[in-house]
């Protein structure tokens, strides 16, 4: 295993690998580990994504956000924001 890796690993019906790391908080910040931010940084120009569950909803953010994101937590403007009830098909046609 590699640290940092996401927890995520999809393969699409095109063969396409994705990368989701997926996070819960319960106020605004982001707990992205030193490893994460530098394997989602420096995989920035694949398909990887941060999905963040919060009490608000679920917020995505694509990989060039991840630094932004730990210093301001989801005060800052996800890709792709969803209310309850979370319309998955759309938040997976996104990160596909």
């Amino acid at each position: 295993m590699t640290l940092g890796l996401p927890d995520l690993l999809i393969c699409d019906h095109n063969h396409k690998f994705h990368f989701v790391e997926l996070k819960y908080v319960k106020f605004n910040a982001v707990n992205l580990s030193p490893q994460q931010i530098s394997w989602i940084t420096l995989h920035k120009e694949a398909s990887v994504w941060i999905l963040v569950k919060s009490l608000k909803g679920l917020h995505l953010y694509k990989a060039d956000q991840a630094i932004q994101l730990k210093e301001h937590g989801i005060k800052l403007e996800p890709y792709y924001f969803c209310p309850e009830p979370f319309d998955w098909n759309k938040t997976f046609d996104l990160i596909l």
